[in-house]
Order: C-alpha cells, then structure tokens, then sequence
C-alpha cells in the first residue's frame, strides 16, 4: 500500500531542492554581473578611471541591493533565520521594483541607442558587452526577485514608498555630485539633457517605480497561497 504522506513529502522535498538549485543558479549569475570581470577590459579601465567608478550606476547599485535580498532569502527559507523574515519580506517588496524599472529603463533606451547608456567612443570603437554579461546585469536579477516573491504577500507601506523618493533624491544629487567631478553625467543621456530633463527623468523614473511597486501589491492581493507574510509570520521549516 503506497503511503499517500511520504509520497507528498518526497515530492515537496524535490521541488524544494530543485527550486534550490535555480535560486543558486540566479544567485551566480547575479553575483557574475557584479564583477568586474563580466565586463571587456576597455570598459573597466574606462569605468576606474572616473570618479566614484562602478558605485555610481543605477544597475550595479540595484544589483548588490539584489545579491543581499537573495542571500537573505536563502537565509530564511533553507536555514530557518527566523529573525530575518520581515527584513527579506521588505527587501522584496522594494527591491523588485527597482530592479524592474532597471530591466525596462535599459532595454528600452539600449534598443533606441546603445550610446545613451554605453560610452559613445568606446561603442564606436566596436568594444560591446557580451549578452551574458547583459542579461546577468540587466534582466536575471529582476527573474530572480520575481522568483522569490511568489510565496510572499507584498503588502502596501507608506515606508516602502518613502523609501523609493528619498533614494530617487540621494541618487540625484550623487550624480549631480560626481558629474561636477568628472565633467560629465554617469550615463550619457543625462548629458543630453537639459536640467529641467534631467529632474524629469528622474521624477518619472520615480513614478514608474511607484507604479510597478504597486502593481506587485494588487498581485500580491489576489495570490491564494503565500508562506511570508508579516500578518500570519508563518514560514517554512524545511524547504
């Protein structure tokens, strides 16, 4: 006779470990587009030859602010840190927005013009980034993050919301900071514009942020089935 629970066991065991094995496979590629190494050797002379060098790009900011939420979260679910359940449920909730408006905001602008977010000379010299350098710095960090909200209700908090203008504002004024540096913006789209594009672009880059953050909130609504949540504080044991 075929023991219904242990089968259903097993299998959860399964999922759990395969899942594991996708998160550590997204992991690694996020961590890869952190280095300095997933870049052509122009780019990266070219990147510590200015002041603030890679610190100062949207994506490789949103990018450690994703390699920390990953770790967090293998920390929750394979490890039982319990203490660490609404940090990672906060990490979640606005890191993925942020990565989603990197996802977007670069292949968007990539597609019109390499040149407004790649160095021109060094683009018209034909040194390019390889595609999995791309993806691992501008797509597989939102898929993982996508990932790991599936079991987590995203609840709406006027801190979360606090939290993306004060980060639009300090991002701001970094760059202003450093372009008077260097004599020039971190991406070259914001040297083509005038201050008041540059405010704009900055103030609706903030609004579409807003915006997929609360997208997430009205999905996370409809889920049926979620594990972390700071409400029921409920978690999985072994996954």
């Amino acid at each position: 006779m075929i023991n219904t629970e242990s089968s259903l066991n097993s299998l959860f065991v399964g999922v759990k470990y395969k899942i594991l094995v996708l998160r550590s496979l997204l992991l690694s590629l996020c961590i890869y587009g952190c280095l300095d190494y997933c870049l052509p050797q122009e780019i990266r002379d070219y990147i510590a030859s200015v002041h603030g060098g890679k610190y100062l790009y949207l994506t490789n900011m949103c990018l450690y602010f994703t390699v920390g939420t990953l770790v967090v979260g293998m920390s929750v679910r394979y490890f039982s840190c319990k203490g660490l359940v609404v940090s990672y449920i906060n990490l979640v909730s606005v890191v993925l927005p942020l990565e989603l408006l990197v996802t977007v905001l670069f292949w968007t602008l990539f597609l019109i013009d390499p040149t407004l977010v790649r160095d021109k000379d060094l683009y018209e010299q034909g040194v390019r980034v390889d595609l999995l350098s791309d993806l691992s710095m501008h797509l597989f960090p939102f898929i993982a993050l996508l990932l790991e909200q599936y079991d987590i209700k995203i609840v709406r908090e006027k801190s979360h919301v606090l939290f993306f203008s004060i980060f639009c504002v300090f991002y701001f004024l970094l760059c202003l900071a450093f372009s008077r540096a260097n004599g020039f913006w971190v991406y070259p789209i914001l040297d083509k514009l005038s201050p008041v594009g540059k405010i704009m672009l900055f103030a609706f880059s903030n609004l579409f942020v807003v915006a997929f953050y609360e997208l997430f909130v009205f999905l996370s609504s409809k889920k049926t089935f979620f594990i972390f949540s700071k409400d029921s504080k409920r978690e999985i044991e072994k996954k």
